[in-house]
């Protein structure tokens, strides 16, 4: 019996990596912010967070008026960045298709909602 379960575990454990890597891959190119809102009222908000994730595992974030690059990676349906010499943040994707990623944050005890369009 118990090693039924530290089999089922380890499976289990190798599905979720492997499907880690494939929103990795899946993740991967530029990306444009195409809308910002907080969700419990809908307000909009100005600014913009475009992405370009690597397959290295590597971001840049171009928020403007400021770039940030660091490190990312994904467990489950989080994405988890680390900008360089920063803390991580950690936001939930809400939606990853071959054209669209959401994604939700809680910034300052506001939950926000971020759509973005891959760029071609």
């Amino acid at each position: 019996m118990r090693t039924k379960l530290l089999l089922s575990f380890l499976i289990g454990f190798l599905f979720m990596s492997c499907t880690n890597k494939e929103y990795e891959q899946k993740i991967a190119g530029k990306w444009k912010t195409v809308n910002w809102e907080v969700e419990q009222s809908g307000e909009k908000l100005d600014g913009q967070m475009n992405f370009t994730f690597e397959n290295d595992g590597t971001y840049t974030l171009d928020y403007g008026s400021k770039i940030e690059n660091g490190k990312f990676w994904i467990t489950d349906d989080v994405l988890h960045t680390q900008a360089e010499g920063g803390v991580e943040i950690i936001v939930r994707i809400t939606q990853l298709t071959e054209d669209s990623l959401g994604f939700q944050m809680n910034r300052g005890g506001t939950i926000e909602v971020v759509d973005l369009a891959r760029e071609k």
